[in-house]
């Protein structure tokens, strides 16, 4: 049996394999270089979502692999979002008994699990960045990357003018809001958002620079400007039409698509924000924050310039989904191609679930008892599903899913008109022409399984019929579960980013420091200058002799602390709570019964044949077997009892071990890294009183200052500050330890033993550079502050000084600060790391 292993790791957005070798009893690379000629290293199958693509993966490993009729054999790496998939699939359909599916002992945590800590690490993180880095350079980066946590999830809505890509956003709005109609009516980016409030909406935008809002509040509007042509149009407009929001949101927006046209000038913005509440369906109640933008055809001439303006809107945003509107027919067009190979260069937008949506699927020749696979495929090769194909092909009807939510009612007479004649096709199951749209989607058998299954559980028959329902459901488990992949590396890269510019602004300091020590010096008497050189030339070399003297000091401690890690005292609990349970459910009671119950049917037995015996008698010999079935049954009842007693003492006595487990673990790491840390610490405040001893000795051997003078600086010295620590002691000690089953107990003791080495691993890592970093930051301080001191009689100087000591320590404490981003960094790379 052919054994092959799938990593996903959808952080990095990317999927490999490797074969098990039977005769090294390895694990051996499947790469281009050895397998030049697999399907397995396309493109369309290492960077997507596993899910989209598990048949598509098995049917490869199958031609590839697999001779005859011998199973396959997949270890799995990764999530276990990604693995409860991947266990549906296999045992189910025609892979049931074909496939045999394990589990790694390696795993990647769920990105939706750990979104929540990354969250609490930005909490961390926004002090620090705003007291360390100029606002203006991070301000951009930490708006993008308070977004990246967020829920806010951009759907970019595109296609040409004639595909019906505004008749679709209303349909996920549930409203009427974008005007529709034969011609371009998209001249601009719509960014459309829910608004909190049923009867609130509101319509932004820059007008001749300025920020132009109209404000829908119930039955009134307000406009922020009222003295612009532009604002004269706008009330005109909402004067002549009716009392509700919709229809005024509607009105507004064609005076604003026209205004520009017909002023032959350019005064209104690119981007035109939207929020308004939804109507009924999944968008609406989800607890996901969807923003939609609505982008100009891309097949419209007059508007060149609309995907530079879809980057600049979504730029500050992560994790969107690319959903692209054609119709039917225009399935092969190849107007798109530039657009579609430009939109996946798009950082913020997720390729790996771009949807197509078929509209107007209604009116096409769509046939009756859906694609076959041959014609399946021959859609998938045409030109946009080959470019833009991942998450699924979706066959809709706009109109009729908006009038699902409208309950037939419009403002459109072309919407009214198409839903008045279609509806009983959508409604009806015993119409003759009665249509489910969402069984004519393309998309990974298991996915279109359970949209089938889901959509016809749908109450609303329209709404599931036209298409839409299973659109929306998809999108929102995006939301669920997929989003949060881009959310969480996007905000480690934007942390990096911040690191990088914190970086630059300590180097910018560091630099102006150095100026004035240079020019502090050079002004100096020369005795004076030749103290300072023979200060930080011992600083120097004495700090080198220490960092280098630091682990062999440490060596002895981090020993004794790794030899302490012992399992007795658990293996001693786990005596103590079985013994607990034992009593506790009366097993030896229990098992006294079952041997009574043997007893009592053994003697019932031989009285019963003893008395048979005797007499000879049918009767007799009747009750033999009447006393065997209920001796045995006695038996049979007491074993059950003892059997059931015992699972439970074993469980309450397994759960009581892994809550001890888990609280001694935090208690020795603990204990393990203030004993590391207390060493660290011991080791540099002794360090720190030499390099006081030193430096005092060449202050009082030099002859640059009068004695006087030496004995004040000597005294300065010997008597400055100590050093101040960062505390790490709750860095590292997590709830989540020991997931696995306590049954495993060899499992669970290796586990121990990994982890507690691991988490004094992380102590001594960070202990180090941090401490060292502090006894730096001490010399520095101590030094520029020494200067100082002797330049307190010149007044130029002096204040030179004061300049230097303010940025050093300033200098110190962004280093520290630094280090804690640093951290921070690092918790959420281990947090999506490898576990």
């Amino acid at each position: 049996m052919v054994t092959i292993k799938i990593i996903s790791n959808p952080y990095e957005k990317k999927i490999s394999f490797e074969k098990f070798d039977d005769i090294s009893e390895e694990w051996i690379p499947i790469t281009i270089e050895k397998n030049p000629n697999s399907k397995l290293l396309k493109k369309d199958i290492t960077d997507k979502f596993l899910p989209f693509i598990l048949k598509a993966i098995i049917d490869i490993l199958q031609e590839e692999y697999v001779i005859g009729d011998e199973k396959l054999k997949l270890v799995f790496e990764g999530t276990t979002d990604e693995y409860d998939e991947m266990a549906s699939f296999c045992s189910d359909g025609k892979y049931k008994g074909k496939v045999v599916l394990e589990r790694s002992d390696i795993y990647l945590e769920n990105a939706r699990d750990i979104l929540p800590a990354i969250i609490d690490v930005f909490k961390n993180v926004s002090p620090l960045i705003a007291k360390n880095v100029n606002e203006n350079k991070t301000r951009k980066e930490f708006d993008k990357f308070a977004d990246a946590s967020n829920d806010d999830i951009p759907i970019c809505v595109l296609g040409n003018y004639s595909s019906g890509k505004s008749t679709f956003i209303n349909a996920l709005i549930g409203k009427e809001i974008l005007p529709s109609g034969d011609t371009p009516t998209t001249s601009r980016i719509y960014r459309i958002k829910k608004s909190p409030q049923v009867d609130r909406a509101l319509i932004r935008f820059k007008y001749d620079n300025t920020v132009f809002s109209v404000d829908f509040k119930g039955d009134v509007h307000l406009l922020e400007i009222t003295d612009k042509p532009l604002a004269s149009k706008i009330e005109e407009a909402l004067e002549e039409c009716e009392n509700d929001i919709p229809v005024k949101i509607t009105e507004t927006l064609k005076v604003i698509n026209d205004f520009d046209t017909k002023e032959g000038k350019k005064t209104i913005s690119d981007l035109v924000e939207i929020r308004v509440p939804f109507g009924e369906g999944l968008l609406k109640n989800a607890q996901h924050s969807f923003v939609i933008f609505d982008t100009p055809g891309s097949n419209s001439v007059s508007n060149e310039k609309h995907l530079e303006v879809l980057r600049n809107a979504i730029r500050d945003m992560s994790n969107g989904i690319p959903v692209y509107v054609s119709e039917f027919d225009a399935l092969d067009s190849t107007d798109n191609n530039k657009l579609l190979s430009d939109i996946k260069e798009i950082a913020e937008l997720d390729d790996r679930f771009s949807m197509i949506i078929v509209n107007k699927a209604d009116s096409a020749h769509l046939p009756k008892h859906g694609f076959n696979k041959e014609k399946e495929k021959e859609l998938l090769n045409q030109t946009i599903p080959r470019q833009f194909y991942s998450g699924g092909i979706y066959f809709i009807s706009s109109i009729m899913g908006l009038g699902s939510k409208t309950k037939g009612e419009f403002e459109d007479d072309y919407y009214d008109e198409v839903y008045y004649d279609q509806e009983r096709k959508y409604s009806d199951p015993e119409s003759k022409r009665y249509k489910k749209l969402y069984s004519y989607n393309i998309m990974p058998e298991q996915i279109k399984q359970k949209v089938v299954e889901e959509s016809e559980k749908e109450n609303d028959l329209i709404y599931a019929n036209s298409g839409l329902y299973c659109v929306e459901k998809e999108i929102e488990k995006f939301a669920d579960k997929y989003s949060s992949y881009d959310k969480c590396v996007q905000s480690e890269s934007l942390l990096s980013k911040v690191i990088k510019i914190t970086n630059s602004e300590i180097e910018e300091r560091v630099k102006k420091c150095n100026d004035y020590k240079t020019y502090i010096q050079k002004e100096m008497e020369r005795g004076q200058s030749e103290l300072v050189n023979d200060l930080n030339k011992e600083g120097k070399e004495l700090k080198r002799a220490f960092i280098d003297g630091y682990n062999k000091y440490m060596k002895p401690i981090e020993k004794e602390v790794e030899s302490d890690i012992s399992l007795k005292h658990i293996r001693k609990k786990e005596s103590e709570f079985i013994e607990t349970q034992k009593d506790k459910h009366e097993l030896d009671e229990k098992k006294r019964k079952i041997f009574e119950a043997l007893d009592d049917t053994g003697r019932d037995l031989a009285d019963d044949i003893k008395l048979a015996a005797r007499s000879i008698n049918k009767k007799h010999f009747e009750e033999i077997g009447r006393s065997l079935q209920k001796g045995m049954k006695a038996f049979k009842d007491n074993i059950n009892d003892r059997d059931n007693a015992r699972r439970k003492a074993d469980k309450e006595a397994a759960e009581m071990l892994l809550e001890y487990v888990r609280d001694d673990f935090k208690q020795k790491a603990k204990e393990a890294h203030c004993k590391l840390d207390e060493a660290s610490k011991s080791y540099w405040e002794e360090k720190a009183d030499e390099m006081r001893e030193k430096l005092a000795q060449i202050v009082m051997g030099h002859s640059a200052l009068e004695e006087t003078k030496k004995n004040e600086l000597k005294e300065f010295i010997l008597q400055y500050k100590d050093i101040e620590f960062e505390d790490h002691a709750d860095e590292f000690f997590n709830d989540k330890f020991l997931k696995m089953n306590v049954a495993k107990k060899i499992r669970m003791w290796n586990e121990y033993k990994v982890r507690m080495s691991d988490s004094i691993n992380k102590s001594k890592h960070r202990i180090k550079p941090s401490h060292k970093e502090s006894f730096e930051h001490w010399l520095e301080n101590l030094l520029s502050e020494v200067i100082q001191n002797i330049t307190k009689y010149n007044p130029d100087l002096n204040r030179q000084a004061k300049i230097v000591t303010e940025e050093t320590a300033r200098i110190s404490e962004m280093e520290a600060d630094r280090r804690k981003l640093e951290l921070y960094t690092e918790q959420i790379k281990d947090m999506m790391g490898w576990k």
